[in-house]
């Protein structure tokens, strides 16, 4: 039984291909439900079961996201989403009782939501995909069965999978296709199903894709409940070949590191998207030329996102810092949005904020590097220094503009006005001055109806946002559960924080603001950026980190873009 994308020819399930549009989800199961316990018992019936697959990348995309074996109560997609998630569960129900799931990924995607080891990984899911337990994939070889080899799932090889429980021992093996079984197995656990599981179940796959894409393919599979050498049966020889020819191969690699060092307007889905539509036809913008993809349709987003419905929500809530937050730690790659302003936070009409405008929005993966720019793009005031400084954004840059956003809210003015110190400094004084309630917005004290410690506080937050320096600016993490109120998890007491973060933004508020040579403020200036473009085009040294510079005014984006 087929649902989603899921297809068969030639005697080869395909969940994935190169056709699959983004955000698809393929599942493909046993037509009848397979008893999991003999008739008035508890005990768990043993199984066994052996397969082919073969997961390749596609040209031009990062591959993501493997695919799953599964026993689970339902083969349509309710209460199933794509991406991470692989088509097995969704972020609502995931780690509830009542899924009465069980699985063994195949797992391409580090993801630290679910505390994935590495992006090659095998793991044992019970009702979530937080995995009791994982190994890299491979298998044990050798003469004593003592030396590990890896073996990568997404390289288009063939490999053979043997899966088997019996007496509450669960044994998963993998091997190249046509090879031995090897005699110690990948993962060997202790497991209890008889709790997990229904009296009868679906057996099968499923696999889900996101803006990475992969291809996924069984070749062959067999499934006893009595028979343990089933897996010998299967046909190994002559199997069709997914491996990409090596030139291939290495453009494709090549085409991701691309991709996560330019600017990509792919955040669809997983994220809050707003489209500004300027008739039928789009006016490309001078910065667009040097980066691809430029734009993705209306028909496009409405397609992967199944019509904007309500079911593809990632979160709900007053505190719009959570769409933040999940492009930096919870999404499949890592997105910087580079851009964060006033002018891009638009409002409901409940007057729930949200954040736009994604067109310098950035992705690289999880795995703590920052991204390198070869152009100063953003806005002035809200461009954290060390952009302009030695050209890398991080999203500790977003949490500079983040504070500077606060900053603007709570004083009712802009980062920068002429002939007026930036909003920091005015800030800052004040702190030092003790008269930090002056720096409200007198139209917010006018109206009244708030308590000025809260606002205090908020500023407290915006100046240790908007740090000069990088490793003293929190995380969005920390920021939301300031937020929310749930500070406790953080510091000891809600004392020691306010004690602890204040002691921390004054000292801070004295160091020096010169480093490496180029002084600056919280907030580069335009001439600051020039000296950027110059130090950048003039640099003689092969080892520099600071990449080209700006080759005109227009690479900066500046006010009101």
């Amino acid at each position: 039984m087929l649902y989603g994308n899921a297809t068969i020819k030639k005697s080869i399930l395909t969940l994935l291909n190169d056709t699959s549009t983004s955000f698809s989800i393929a599942r493909a199961f046993y037509p009848h439900k397979v008893p999991t316990k003999p008739p008035n018992s508890s005990t768990f019936l043993p199984f066994a079961t052996s397969f082919i697959f073969a997961v390749s990348p596609i040209k031009h995309f990062i591959p993501g996201h493997g695919f799953a074996f599964i026993f689970t109560p339902s083969r349509d997609l309710n209460g199933t989403t794509s991406t991470e998630y692989i088509g097995l569960l969704d972020f609502k129900n995931d780690g509830k009782s009542n899924n009465h799931v069980f699985g063994v990924e195949f797992d391409i995607v580090k993801n630290e939501q679910f505390n994935d080891t590495n992006d090659n990984h095998v793991g044992i899911d019970v009702n979530s995909l937080i995995s009791l337990t994982s190994h890299e994939a491979g298998y044990w070889g050798g003469k004593y069965d003592n030396e590990f080899k890896v073996l990568k799932i997404k390289s288009g090889e063939n490999y053979q999978v043997w899966i088997e429980f019996n007496h509450s021992r669960l044994n998963v093996t993998m091997a190249r296709a046509g090879r031995k079984r090897p005699h110690v197995p990948l993962i060997s656990m202790n497991l209890n199903l008889s709790g997990a599981l229904m009296d009868e179940t679906y057996v099968g796959f499923t696999a889900a894709n996101g803006l990475k894409k992969d291809s996924v393919k069984i070749l062959a599979w067999s499934y006893s409940n009595k028979n343990f050498s089933i897996g010998d049966a299967l046909v190994t020889d002559n199997l069709a070949s997914f491996v990409p020819h090596k030139g291939w191969f290495s453009g494709a690699k090549a085409m991701a590191v691309e991709i996560t060092s330019v600017v990509c307007v792919l955040i669809i889905g997983c994220a809050v998207l707003f489209i500004l539509l300027r008739g039928n036809k789009e006016e490309i913008e001078d910065w667009e030329i040097d980066y691809w993809p430029h734009r993705i349709s209306f028909q496009e987003i409405h397609a992967a996102t199944g019509g904007f419905s309500e079911e593809n929500l990632v979160f709900a809530g007053g505190n719009r810092t959570v769409g933040i937050l999940y492009m930096h730690e919870d999404w499949e790659v890592t997105v910087l949005h580079r851009d964060i302003k006033a002018s891009n936070v638009l409002l409901d009409k409940d007057m729930n904020a949200k954040l736009g405008d994604f067109g310098l929005a950035l992705m690289h993966e999880h795995h703590g590097q920052v991204a390198s720019t070869t152009k100063v793009l953003g806005t002035l005031g809200y461009i954290a220094p060390e952009v302009i400084q030695i050209g890398r954004a991080s999203t500790m840059s977003d949490v500079f503009g983040f504070g500077i956003l606060v900053l603007e809210v709570i004083c009712g003015r802009r980062p920068i006005e002429e002939h007026k110190p930036g909003i920091i400094e005015r800030v800052e004084s004040l702190m030092v001055l003790d008269q930090l309630h002056n720096a409200v917005d007198e139209r917010l004290k006018d109206k009244g109806g708030y308590p000025i410690e809260e606002a205090e506080r908020l500023l407290h937050l915006g100046l240790l946002c908007s740090n000069s320096d990088p490793s003293v600016r929190p995380t969005m993490r920390q920021i939301v559960k300031m937020l929310e109120g749930e500070m406790d998890s953080m510091e000891s007491d809600e004392e020691n924080i306010e004690t602890s973060l204040l002691t921390r933004i004054k000292s801070a508020a004295m160091w020096p603001r010169t480093e490496s040579g180029l002084q600056y403020r919280d907030h580069p200036t335009f001439e600051e950026v020039r000296m950027f473009s110059y130090n950048s085009k003039t640099s003689t040294s092969g080892s520099s980190t600071i990449p080209q510079g700006p080759q005109s005014d227009s690479d900066i984006i500046e006010e009101g873009r």
